[in-house]
Parts: structure tokens; sequence; C-alpha cells
């Protein structure tokens, strides 16, 4: 992993096996971790990109870009919602949409047990906790209601580094405790469904 030297916008990718063509124009903001052994310098295949993003918090806490996006490698993943620069703008948080948060869930009943995932299990590590009980363990606030409750899928954001550091250092060493273990821990598909509420809490409309 080489370090971008720029601080205004940081894009962070959580690289396995994807094509990272996507990524050349933007070399300047780039800093990629590779979690494939093959590749080097590499990090723990641990965590899926939840890991990955808790990792460059813990390790560059003082030295955060004023807005960093953390993507996953495919741009498939973030390349039909908005350009790149749309994610550089700076705003407490941003996820995917134009809308600063997604309100497809807003009023359905969130699902705090375990979670179905189908395909998405396969080979993966269960959690201890459900995902209500892993919330309380791990983010530490109240749990929001239908309406205070913002979800999107893909785990792809941006987040102001003052947002960022609205938690001390050792809340995502917390974190990062629960999925530093395997490739595929469940606890992975709880983060996906709970950044914006672990950098912004309760978020009202």
């Amino acid at each position: 992993m080489t370090r971008t030297s720029q601080r205004d916008f940081e894009i962070v990718v959580a690289h396995f096996k994807e094509n990272l063509d996507w990524t050349k124009p933007y070399h300047k903001h780039l800093t990629i971790y590779h979690k494939n052994p093959q590749d080097s310098p590499s990090i723990p295949n641990v965590g899926r990109e939840s890991h990955t993003y808790l990792h460059h918090i813990i390790q560059n806490y003082d030295d955060l870009a004023t807005m960093t996006l953390f993507t996953q490698g495919s741009i498939h993943d973030i390349g039909t919602y908005q350009p790149l620069w749309f994610y550089g703008l700076p705003t407490p948080f941003r996820q995917k949409t134009v809308k600063q948060f997604s309100q497809r869930y807003k009023n359905k009943p969130i699902q705090w047990g375990k979670l179905t995932l189908g395909n998405y299990s396969k080979n993966m590590r269960p959690s201890p906790y459900t995902f209500g009980e892993w919330w309380d363990k791990y983010l530490q606030i109240p749990r929001p209601t239908p309406n205070q409750y913002y979800l999107e899928y893909k785990a792809v954001f941006s987040v102001h580094r003052d947002v960022i550091r609205s938690h001390p250092k050792s809340y995502y060493e917390n974190l990062i405790s629960c999925i530093n273990d395997h490739p595929n821990p469940e606890e992975g598909h709880y983060f996906e469904r709970s950044w914006a509420h672990i950098f912004c809490g309760l978020i009202s409309k």
C-alpha cells in the first residue's frame, strides 16, 4: 500500500482481485489496500471491506484527508450512482445517491435478528450476536426507529475527517476487533447496514 500525498480528497480502496483500471485517472487521490496475498504489500484478508476501512482510520487517525471515499475494488458498485468527484464535496457523510442519506427503507421493519443473506452466507463465520445485539455492544448508541434508520448496500460512502474524529480512535479499535479473525465474518454484513449511524449516530429528518 502506497498512500496518496493528497489530503483534500482521498479514495481508499479495499482490493482483492478486482480490476483496478478504473482507478488510474484518480492516482493522485488513491490509496489501495491489497488483501490478496499475491499482491505486495498486502494486509490480512480478514473482515471484508469493513476491516480495510477501519484499518485505514486507525492507522491514519491523526492524518486523515478532509474527505475520504471508502469503496470496494469494483467500480460497478459506485459508477452507476455518481461520478467520484461527487464524493469529495465537503459534507459530513455521503452514500451512493444524490441525497445525503437514502430513505428507501424508511418506515419498514428493521431486521434486528439474524440476517437473511442467501448466497452471501457461503463460507461465512457466524456471529455470536444478532444484528441488534451487535449494534448494542459495538455501536453504543440507541437502536433507531424505522423512521430514523438509513440503509445503503454496497458499503460505498465518503465521510469528513471531523465526523470520523467525533469518535476516539479506541472506538474504531473496538469495532475492528469483531472482524479481524475471518475473511467473511457475519459482522461484516452488519457493518454494511450501519455505516451512516456509526459516523452520524441517530439520524432524524
